[in-house]
């Protein structure tokens, strides 16, 4: 597989476990995933416009490693700090405080997302408490598989 191929497909998710395999395998090879499994918090960083990926182990632990265009996780929690949220209420500032935390799978390389259509999830401190589905309006606490693209969430399961 070329590294430059786009794999991107928006509207469906690949579930084929067989075939993930083959993509994490070509992805290492292009050295555009982390090669290992690794557990991160993943948030879209408003300054540089783009999501920031800070590990949760490991040597690099508390530490931003990794600034990407696209995040897919698996395995993946959504988390709001309540005390951040408070903060965003009480101060009218944004501040980092939600988040999706999960297995990294890759950065930087969109997803094919070929048997289902994805869900979509926002987070807006004014409104909720918690990430909720965009469509059904109901809390998005954890999911199978995540994608963060274009400050969008995509998620499946």
């Amino acid at each position: 597989m070329d590294c430059n191929v786009s794999l991107h497909s928006p509207n469906y998710i690949l579930d084929v476990p067989l075939l993930l395999w083959n993509i994490t395998v070509q992805l290492n090879k292009c050295g555009t995933s982390q090669g290992n499994t690794m557990k991160v918090f993943v948030y879209y960083n408003l300054r540089k416009k783009c999501f920031s990926v800070k590990a949760l182990e490991g040597t690099d632990k508390g530490r931003v490693v990794k600034h990407a265009s696209s995040v897919i996780l698996t395995n993946v929690t959504f988390k709001v700090s309540e005390a951040g949220r408070q903060r965003v209420l009480r101060d009218k500032q944004k501040n980092v405080h939600a988040g999706a935390q999960g297995t990294l799978f890759s950065t930087d390389i969109p997803f094919a997302w070929v048997t289902s259509r994805p869900r979509s999830a926002t987070y807006n401190p004014y409104s909720n408490k918690t990430f909720i589905d965009v469509e059904t309006k109901q809390p998005v606490l954890s999911s199978n598989m995540v994608e963060l693209i274009d400050r969008k969430v995509l998620y499946k399961g």
